[in-house]
């Protein structure tokens, strides 16, 4: 199960850049990681957890799954994963000798992180007169992959430090952990440190961030947090496993198509109320101090009688909208000046036009 919760400040200003982008990272999905479960802190900003790929099995009962494991599929994905690995070398050789890189290593484990089971966490984020003041921490279980993980993060750090020459290490005890932090950064620069323990990779942004982290995932006894329950509860298990993406006529925001999300609901009435507390949560977050205007609406869909309820965060030119229609939750955004590439459009076309593949 992929996880995905956030405070009302950084709620706030995720609607604000247009919404969440549901990316398949999970798909099929491996069996739920206990280690990525205990890495879910009590509090926080944001936490993001995946569940990590495992491989397509062919005849399975999910359809997309069984798509994936097509012969015809695989070869399409292999020689597009070509593609784009002969494109970016060729921006390499093209690149200044001092210039960014996406060397294969980087490539390997920007892959290694999607597909592994993994969890992001922002404990804590401020920006004051002194800097910034930030706990984060990244764990991965990198599995059968930990020595090709920890060989091409060692063959990044080696790239980067090639270009920036002021980069030093340190290697330093932790919790029973052998660990490696960044040296020679500016005073009041966040520390950065990161290591290797029982096939996982573990990585902190704060003085004290990789100790809470090594403290959570070592006890096994404590219960999930209250807020993870919850969001169980009240967000994973009313939602269906029927899902609907589609694009829709026109341009929306930034020149992207226009998209929109529906989601078939095993509990409509529950799933009304969390968008509702949902709803309250980012009205929280607005009223903090130096947080930007927000402008919540709702109005009647052009065409049934379903509410569609919106949301502009100060001036950004886009604006999220989602209803429930029935038995089903639909989401989507627009440009500030258009009309929303979400409920009203899916909605109708619900009666049979061929814009919205089910």
């Amino acid at each position: 199960m992929n996880t995905f919760a956030i405070g009302p400040g950084l709620l706030l200003i995720l609607l604000g850049l247009g919404g969440f982008s549901g990316l398949p990272l999970s798909l099929p999905p491996l069996p739920p990681d206990p280690l990525v479960e205990r890495a879910a802190p009590a509090e926080c900003l944001l936490h993001v957890a995946l569940a990590g790929q495992a491989k397509a099995a062919a005849g399975a009962a999910n359809r997309v799954e069984a798509l994936l494991a097509e012969a015809d599929v695989q070869r399409f994905i292999g020689e597009v994963d070509s593609m784009v690995a002969k494109m970016l070398a060729r921006q390499d050789a093209a690149a200044d000798a001092g210039g960014p890189r996406f060397t294969p290593a980087m490539r390997s484990l920007a892959f290694m992180l999607l597909t592994r089971p993994a969890a992001l966490t922002i404990d804590s984020l401020a920006i004051g007169p002194n800097g910034v003041t930030a706990e984060a921490s990244l764990l991965v279980n990198c599995g059968p992959d930990v020595d090709r993980f920890r060989a091409a993060l060692d063959a990044t750090i080696a790239q980067l430090r090639r270009t920036e020459a002021w980069l030093a290490l340190e290697e330093f005890d932790v919790q029973g952990l052998k660990a490696t932090r960044l040296a020679g950064l500016p005073p009041k620069a966040p520390v950065m440190a990161w290591g290797f323990k029982d096939g996982s990779f573990m990585a902190a942004v704060g003085t004290d961030a990789l100790e809470h982290l090594l403290v959570r995932l070592a006890d096994k006894a404590r219960p999930a947090p209250a807020w993870k329950t919850a969001l169980e509860k009240h967000v994973l298990e009313p939602l269906g496993d029927t899902w609907t993406a589609c694009a829709l006529p026109g341009e929306g925001p930034m020149g992207l198509p226009r998209t929109a999300v529906s989601v078939g609901l095993d509990d409509a009435k529950t799933f009304t109320k969390t968008l509702a507390a949902v709803t309250a949560l980012v009205t929280k977050g607005a009223a903090q101090p130096g947080m930007p205007q927000l402008k919540l609406g709702s109005r009647k869909a052009h065409a049934g009688e379903q509410q569609v309820f919106t949301a502009r965060l100060g001036d950004s030119p886009l604006e999220p909208a989602w209803c429930v229609d029935g038995d089903r939750g639909v989401g989507g955004g627009r440009r500030g000046d258009d009309r929303p590439a979400g409920g009203p459009a899916v909605a109708r076309r619900r009666g049979g036009d061929q814009g919205v593949a089910r």
